[in-house]
């Protein structure tokens, strides 16, 4: 463990979110805020309440805002002792969420816009049928998109503790290790180093698989010569990182050689360009300038949107900004953001490199310690 323990999120940190979501539902001309969640979506609740349901499908979470009347958590999971993991002292356990969130709405409430809305269920939105309801991520999302000290001490906390996961591999990549393994030795790493648990299944994927950017661990063993690419990542106190790197097993192929140098150097230009006041259309270009310079343009990511070369991170794994091509806005300090120098061609192979960074008044400092270029 790190010797000093990130910052915590007090209620006061809260209460400051509450503030500037209750502004924004006004301009919004929306009565209230459901925040919804599923395991594998946890961000609107982790967000709104500090709490995230872990236990499968079935675990679903909501927080219900209505301003200056109810802030309550409202869950299925009796034996998760969640009064002890929010802020509200306003906390329901319920077997029928739709029934409850419409007691905690007052009749005068008739726009409810929902975070979550994507994966709300029908049934639940069956209880709610007299109301409007109104997508409210982006809503929600937009508030976040700035990060505290206390949120970018949780982020910095989760990249440490993926950086475990990230030297399990490489350590491990040896003839005759079996990628389901590896793969297992990355998780427990990551845990051991003090994850509350995984952002996502690890991604550990080889060979014919690299050009495709993703994929999962096969029951097959290493040889000589094997690149093997990784994409993992922590979650702690409902803050995620996305940390990837590409290992061999001894020394990659000549042939290889120009296209890592490649995806090194658009991770560079990348960094580079991401600094406060920069268009992020602009920080995506100057990645694809850098492989088009190179004649790699034919490796240019093709499963993403135009010039696609990361993501904003936190409560969600995918947050606001998206950096690309055709992306509006500028980047802003205290944004904390993945970049990707991902390149793939079929039949030719792939690389893929994802690194957080925070935007500081300076430039983007990386979340890191495990070097870029992993490679002799």
């Amino acid at each position: 463990m790190s010797s000093l323990a990130p910052a915590q999120l007090t209620r006061a940190e809260f209460e400051a979110r509450v503030q500037r979501i209750e502004a924004q539902l006004e301009r919004e001309r929306l009565d209230a805020l459901i925040g919804y969640s599923v395991g594998n979506r946890a961000g609107p609740v982790a967000y709104l309440a500090g709490y995230e349901p872990r236990f499968g499908q079935r675990d679903v979470a909501a927080f219900v805002l209505v301003p200056g009347r109810c802030y309550a958590l409202v869950l299925y999971a009796y034996w998760d002792l969640a009064d002890l993991q929010t802020w509200t002292e306003d906390v329901h356990l319920t077997r029928d969420l739709g029934a409850t969130l419409r007691e905690l709405l007052p009749s005068s409430v008739r726009r409810v816009g929902v975070a979550g809305y994507e994966f709300f269920p029908a049934p639940v939105a069956a209880a709610l049928m007299d109301r409007t309801l109104i997508d409210a991520t982006p809503l929600l999302m937009d508030v976040a998109r700035i990060k505290s000290a206390a949120e970018i001490a949780l982020v910095r906390e989760a990249t440490r503790q993926t950086d475990a996961g990230v030297r399990a591999l490489l350590d491990g990549l040896v003839p005759g290790n079996d990628e389901r393994e590896l793969s297992a030795n990355v998780q427990a790493s990551i845990v051991k180093a003090g994850a509350d648990r995984l952002a996502f299944p690890v991604l550990l994927f080889s060979r014919e698989r690299c050009e495709t950017g993703i994929g999962f661990p096969r029951p097959r063993a290493l040889e000589p010569g094997d690149q093997v690419n990784l994409i993992c990542g922590a979650t702690f106190h409902g803050y995620n990182t996305d940390l990837g790197r590409i290992g061999f097993v001894g020394q990659p192929a000549r042939e290889l050689r120009a296209l890592l140098d490649t995806a090194e150097a658009m991770h560079a230009a990348l960094l580079s360009a991401a600094r406060p006041g920069q268009s992020i259309a602009n920080v995506a270009q100057a990645g694809i300038d850098v492989v088009r310079e190179r004649g790699h343009a034919a490796w240019l990511y093709p499963h993403a949107a135009p010039g696609y070369a990361g993501h904003a991170i936190g409560c969600w794994l995918d947050e606001s900004p998206r950096l690309q091509l055709d992306a509006p806005g500028e980047l802003e300090t205290n944004m904390v953001i993945v970049l990707e120098a991902r390149l793939g061609r079929e039949g030719g192979g792939g690389v893929t490199i994802t690194d957080p960074v925070v935007i500081a008044e300076d430039g983007a400092e990386r979340l890191s310690s495990v070097p870029v270029r992993t490679w002799g």
